[in-house]
């Protein structure tokens, strides 16, 4: 048997190569072994990749829903603004129509009594039949 000091300075250095080379394919090989066993830290390739995933799925999924979110704001707001152009027109139309009747010829002319109490039994009757035409303010004395 060959010992460590009978080699030469070459002889040395070679050993020395072989055993470092041996010694990084048994790391390897243990490396590559074990990094099943290592998966659990949070630190691992694994881990980083799970955490990495997750966090682009949750991503997606956030991304979905705020589409979907601004569609339906969009959806409102054209709502809200088509309502506000009714109000709109509805209080241009009432203002005209006040103005109108103010300015009438017969605005000052008083209203037959008896007339009154028809046109008022006319609108408790429209309130009897459609609770929704009347609001309790506009709802007939």
């Amino acid at each position: 048997m060959i010992r460590f000091g009978d080699l030469t300075r070459l002889g040395k250095v070679m050993a020395v190569l072989v055993a470092l080379a041996a010694v990084i394919i048994a790391v390897i090989l243990i490396g590559r072994w074990a990094d099943g066993l290592t998966a659990w830290l949070l630190w691992s390739d694994e881990s980083r990749l799970e955490r990495a995933a997750a966090r682009a799925d949750y991503a997606e999924v956030d991304a979905a829903n705020r589409r979907t979110e601004v569609v339906w704001l969009e959806k409102q707001q054209a709502d809200v603004a088509e309502a506000t152009r009714v109000i709109v027109r509805t209080v241009e139309i009432t203002e005209r129509a006040q103005a109108l009747s103010e300015g009438a010829a017969d605005a000052t002319v008083e209203i037959d009594p008896g007339r009154v109490d028809r046109l008022r039994d006319a609108d408790r009757r429209v309130c009897e039949l459609d609770t929704l035409a009347c609001t309790a303010a506009a709802a007939p004395d």
